[in-house]
């Protein structure tokens, strides 16, 4: 099989290792930038965590203080006496659902409810629209912290004791209803590896189920929901009680697309314009070396077999090339002699 032509080889010699320089670098690129954006999101992620930690903190302080005030009214403990001493009066029920409902519009729950010392409730009202009322005490669980679910709707809730002449008569709990559309991040509410709640829009629910099942006792991981690339975080600082996991997402797509098809556009057009100067020159150098060494061959196949070769001269060439010619002519000039002698 035939060789190719020197200038081509010479050509393919030089501008190979300079694209491959190229693509491994526009690769390297966007290697660190995607890097970049994952070490900015899991931060981003971890302030997100302190900061709710933080607002949770100061959520249950502020439930703890009201309780702490509402707990000592002496209007609500004799309401709370008369449940007691009436168990099972419609009554009896409905006045202490009012003290309820009084204190609950007055400080911004949506949920209050008043139990005796077993836990057993004796009143309960929560949200409904804009204004609180009466919820059927079947629904109420049990637990004095972390999430309540009723009416497949999550509330975080804080219980304090309630104490009548030095005698603990029972417990009130307040809560309020975990809404994650007041998160300015996606979020998703669990409860043993099931999906509750999320502020995302999916098309198909089992698929963030699936990812955060696989994130299971893991504080950041990756995750694919449909089409699209997320990191989830646990917020592990809230007291959501046995079995729930609030997490916090962010779209890995969503950040690094648009910056990734800018890089990728800048160093197509870059690489595009670098791989015309590298082959312009490439080729010119190529061409450059091949053409002196082309010429003296064609030159050297013109002299006749029995012919004294004559002195070359070559107009441009490099510096070898050039040594190449000088050394042959001297060879020339010894030839001549030994013929005439």
């Amino acid at each position: 099989m035939r060789r190719p032509p020197l200038w081509l080889r010479a050509f393919v010699y030089s501008f190979t290792p300079v694209a491959l320089v190229l693509a491994c670098g526009a690769w390297a690129t966007q290697l660190m930038v995607t890097r970049q954006i994952k070490d900015g999101l899991r931060e981003s992620l971890r302030q997100t965590r302190a900061f709710v930690a933080k607002a949770q903190a100061h959520q249950e302080l502020q439930n703890q203080r009201f309780l702490s005030v509402v707990s000592e009214n002496p209007v609500l403990k004799a309401g709370m006496e008369l449940a007691l001493l009436e168990r099972g009066d419609e009554a009896a029920r409905r006045t202490l659902e009012e003290q309820l409902v009084d204190y609950g519009e007055r400080l911004g729950f949506d949920l209050l409810m008043a139990t005796d010392n077993a836990g057993e409730p004796l009143a309960m009202v929560r949200r409904d629209g804009d204004a609180l009322a009466s919820s059927s005490l079947i629904e109420a669980p049990r637990g004095t912290e972390g999430v309540w679910r009723i009416g497949g709707r999550p509330y975080t809730i804080s219980t304090l004791p309630v104490s009548l002449r030095d005698e603990t008569i029972g417990a009130l709990t307040v809560g309020r209803l975990l809404d994650l559309s007041d998160f300015a991040a996606a979020a998703a509410l669990t409860r043993d590896g099931k999906l509750i709640e999320t502020n995302l829009t999916l098309g198909d629910a089992q698929d963030l189920e699936r990812g955060l099942a696989r994130c299971a006792g893991v504080g950041e991981c990756e995750l694919e929901i449909g089409d699209e690339l997320y990191l989830a975080a646990e917020l592990d600082s809230l007291p959501l009680g046995a079995g729930y996991r609030l997490h916090s997402l962010r779209s890995l797509d969503a950040v690094q697309g648009p910056l990734q098809e800018l890089i990728r556009r800048v160093a197509w057009i870059a690489g595009s314009v670098a791989l015309v100067l590298v082959l312009l020159t490439s080729l010119a150098s190529a061409r450059s070396v091949v053409r002196p060494i082309t010429t003296l061959s064609e030159r050297l196949e013109r002299i006749p077999p029995d012919g004294v070769p004559p002195t070359l001269t070559i107009e441009a060439g490099t510096r070898e090339v050039e040594q190449l010619v000088a050394s042959f002519n001297r060879a020339t000039v010894q030839i001549r002699k030994d013929a005439l002698a």
